[in-house]
């Protein structure tokens, strides 16, 4: 078994993975939960296609767009933004795409709010499912293969996610796609999966019950000075703001981050 790409460069974002003729590139979980490309060698037949279609491997240096407009924005909709992290501004541009008959792809919970990865939407009633902030790494899983099937199909398509994951997506596909919409997240970095389930089990015994509901930047006691809020099953609920909260803290202070987080070179404006 080998890794593709240098650890500390590997955003997790399966391009390779999904792009390979032999099916000999297999995603793991590294000790902090963060998955990593692994070839197979008996199966590999060296044809290079991993290394040609992985984006980190072709960043020569950063990119800086000339940027020529900069927009605000923000839902008309109170109850949208209420419910809504900051602005509402994925709901609106996700329900434009369904409105026209497309599909949106992004990030949500599992139901037992342990894991958060990416899901296909196709119906305006299931965005709140996709709402919100979620501080962890999303797990693409096949998402970047049922993305360019739905364009195959001339579908419109939205696709949100962090940086390296859009460029992972983009390096995937090849070629540019008219009904192709992708919205980069301005993310802070992605901390362990492993380390938000570790936490969510350490909760579930502390109140006797399965976690139901998560907010990972519930609007109390302000927007800036936000908590994390977690619903059981039994009726209890956490709540401790970003001063207080440990998960929160470390990902504030960019304690439990995934190693290209640290030299990430899609930051900037």
């Amino acid at each position: 078994m080998e890794i593709i790409c240098e650890k500390e460069h590997c955003t997790g974002c399966t391009a390779c993975a999904v792009s390979c003729p032999k099916n000999a590139i297999s995603m793991k979980e590294n000790d902090k939960g963060f998955i990593y490309p692994y070839i197979d060698k008996e199966a590999c037949v060296d044809c290079g296609l991993c290394k040609n279609v992985c984006p980190q491997l072709a960043i020569k240096e950063k990119v800086r767009p000339n940027v020529r407009k900069v927009y605000a924005a923000f839902t008309k909709d109170l109850d949208v933004r209420n419910n809504s992290s900051s602005g509402g501004m994925f709901t609106e541009l996700a329900r434009s795409i369904l409105q026209e008959g497309g599909v949106v792809f992004a990030s949500r919970m599992s139901d037992n709010c342990h894991e958060l990865y990416f899901d296909k939407c196709e119906r305006v009633e299931d965005l709140d499912k996709f709402r919100g902030s979620k501080y962890l790494q999303s797990h693409p899983r096949s998402v970047f293969l049922e993305i360019k099937k739905e364009l195959e199909l001339e579908k419109m398509v939205l696709f949100i996610g962090t940086a390296c994951q859009v460029a992972g997506l983009k390096s995937f596909l090849k070629k540019k796609y008219d009904k192709l919409f992708t919205v980069d997240i301005i993310c802070h970095g992605v901390p362990s999966p492993k380390l938000w389930s570790d936490y969510m089990k350490q909760l579930e015994q502390l109140y006797c019950s399965s976690a139901k509901k998560v907010n990972f930047r519930y609007k109390k006691p302000s927007w800036t000075e936000f908590s994390l809020y977690v619903e059981f099953e039994n009726g209890h609920e956490f709540l401790k703001s970003k001063f207080d909260d440990p998960y929160l803290i470390s990902f504030l202070k960019e304690i439990a981050l995934r190693d290209n987080c640290y030299t990430c070179p899609y930051t900037n404006t």
